[in-house]
């Protein structure tokens, strides 16, 4: 029998239970891995179940704040599926997705804030500093700014039901080009007014008013993800290319199949699964993302601090998946750091990891172990400082996501949430991807390069496999069974690049300012296609290029800019190459490393395989 307690004005049907377990009304169940925090609402008990066409909105919104003005609680989806617009999010309020709910995004008008300045009729200057994607937030699902012990968790699935659209322009009237910041001004804006008349549709908006699924600004201890089975989840499939399935592994290192309905499942999340800006302790995990129509980013985590995201399995995005760096949105640049990152499994026609990259303040801490990179049409691993930041101590495979980093940096509290199984090593594989790493200091093309560039320095890449290096992700291509073949598919060599030269005035001042320093690679066996002709290894790039793009690096005809197919050195300090192996899988006539304009780079124990030309079939 429920207990009654007073029924707020604005729902007289709303039932709060106080429920030590938050029992289910239905049967007397409770709900795994849902702790007691006072309060439970069964969202199933105030809406018409039988109404297969009700919005939910309303009373979602109007039960969180009530919970949350009581002190907290927790408001559970379960036994049917719920519909609604902008979610606002609370203080000391959980979202509990039960593995019989289903949340969807449905269509209407959802959220906007105004970001123009009053006295002028144009936008804060520092919203230009970024596309739209970063600027506005409310324009999502799940919404909540200044927010203190928010949890949205469970083993149900949140669906963007095709309504959150991937790109920056959400107004098909009068929307101008993605990307564009004046598309969010208000109609009678001088800016918009004049640039009405050259305004083009953005591509499958649709007249969406949404493109978001959760976006988060300045707020404490959040949480995002499943049911944690205290188990690390991994890729049952080789590196070849047959596709295989995410698992958890037992502590003797067997699979477990059975836990991955523990994982709570969000799809078609438009531009950003989760948009984060200026949050402190974080953790995402246990999440399972499947391709959909609108999957742009996975998670950009802005300027944040003390962050965790374990355990997630990320297919069919287009752009990056996870993102560590510092924008503007807050107001003003806010340096970002303390991360730990444990056991990705992902799929991108982008790059699967980035640490800075347009970037305005600096990131720093963060330690990565196990990736399983299926596949990146763009890069495995980017680290990019651009804008002014510095981008420091990242660590790939050094044990740091258990407290164990082997270089020394202290993560303090933080912590995955369980004990990981011994026989899950901290290794990574990389597979069907671009280049696997793309290191660099970006210089825009409309600064001088005393502006902005900082630096990218102390950087630990260990234990890695990349093979089948090429562009070969099958993003947006789940039905397939196998991974591409190469069939000629854009391949780049690893790139290592600073972008000031060692003579400059400015690099005398400050050794570090421009150039890439203190970056390590040990135990990576990589094999690369090959293939290239011995004339490209007199391949010089000229001086008065500040740096190489990625998508610069090899050329539509399959050749290539650089000299090298294992690994490009540019601009760099301290480049310490041990115990690695690179192959080719047939000779390639440039050469396994090349250095220009390079100081201090090493070479210990490392294997060389690049079959002769006469042992090259066909």
């Amino acid at each position: 029998m429920k207990n009654h307690i007073m029924v707020p004005a604005f729902a007289s049907a709303l039932l709060l239970v106080t429920l030590p377990s938050c029992v289910s009304s239905n049967g007397g169940a409770s709900f795994p891995g849902l702790e007691d925090n006072g309060r439970c609402v069964l969202l199933c008990d105030l809406v018409d179940m039988n109404d297969e066409n009700r919005e939910d909105t309303f009373i979602i919104n109007e039960t969180l704040r009530h919970l949350s003005d009581e002190g907290g609680g927790t408001l559970v989806f379960s036994g049917g599926t719920f519909r609604s617009r902008t979610i606002e999010l609370q203080s000391n309020v959980t979202l509990y997705i039960d593995a019989s709910a289903v949340l969807k995004a449905c269509p209407g008008e959802y959220m906007l804030e105004d970001l123009t300045d009053p006295s002028t009729g144009e936008l804060y200057e520092w919203a230009t500093k970024q596309d739209a994607g970063h600027t506005w937030f409310c324009p999502s699902l799940f919404h909540g700014e200044d927010l203190q012990h928010v949890k949205i968790i469970g083993s149900g699935i949140i669906d963007g039901a095709d309504v959150i659209t991937k790109y920056d322009s959400i107004y098909q009237d009068l929307a101008l080009q993605p990307m564009n910041n004046r598309s969010f001004l208000p109609v009678d804006s001088p800016a918009r007014v004049q640039m009405a008349n050259n305004s083009l549709p953005s591509p499958d908006s649709r007249g969406r008013t949404c493109n978001k699924m959760f976006a988060l600004r300045r707020c404490t201890d959040v949480e995002i993800g499943g049911i944690s089975p205290g188990k690390d989840l991994w890729y049952e499939g080789g590196i070849s290319g047959e596709r295989g399935k995410v698992v958890y592994l037992e502590k003797d290192g067997s699979p477990d199949h059975e836990s991955i309905g523990n994982m709570l499942h969000i799809t078609d999340t438009g531009h950003f699964a989760i948009l984060g800006s200026g949050l402190d302790e974080l953790y995402i995990h246990d999440l399972y993302m499947d391709n959909a129509p609108n999957m742009r980013d996975a998670f950009n985590l802005m300027s944040c601090r003390d962050v965790v995201v374990c355990n997630i399995y990320i297919e069919g995005m287009s752009d990056d998946v996870i993102k560590f760096a510092s924008d503007c949105s807050l107001g003003a640049p806010r340096a970002g750091g303390n991360f730990i990152v444990r056991n990705i499994v992902g799929n991108t026609d982008c790059s699967l990891l980035v640490a800075g990259e347009e970037s305005y303040a600096d990131i720093q801490n963060l330690c990565i172990d196990n990736v399983f990179n299926l596949g990146s049409n763009k890069s495995g691993f980017m680290i990019s400082s651009g804008n002014g930041a510095a981008i420091r101590n990242v660590h790939l495979n050094c044990g740091g996501s258990v407290g164990k980093c082997s270089l020394g940096t202290d993560h303090g509290k933080l912590s995955i949430g369980y004990v990981p199984s011994s026989v899950h090593p901290f290794r990574s594989m990389f597979t069907h991807t671009r280049t696997p790493f793309y290191f660099n200091v970006n210089v825009p093309s409309d600064v001088t390069l005393d502006d902005l560039p900082r630096t990218v320095e102390n950087v630990y890449i260990s234990k890695v496999t990349c093979k089948k290096v090429y562009a070969g992700s099958t993003a947006k291509a789940s039905q397939v069974t196998h991974f591409p073949e190469y069939t000629g598919q854009a391949a780049t060599t690893a790139m290592i690049q600073g972008s000031l030269p060692s003579d400059s005035p400015r690099h005398a001042q400050d050794p570090s300012y421009g150039r890439i320093r203190n970056v390590v690679f040990e135990d990576i066996d990589l094999t690369v296609i090959g293939g290239h002709p011995e004339s490209e290894r007199l391949n010089v790039v000229p001086a008065s290029v500040r740096s190489i793009g990625l998508r610069q690096a090899d050329t539509p005809d399959g050749g290539s800019v650089l000299p090298s197919y294992g690994f490009y050195m540019r601009r760099a300090d301290g480049v310490h190459f041990r115990n690695c192996s690179i192959s080719t899988e047939t000779y390639d006539g440039r050469l396994p490393f090349h250095a220009d304009d390079c100081t201090d780079v090493t070479y210990e124990n490392i294997t060389v395989l690049n079959p002769a030309p006469s042992e090259v079939k066909g």
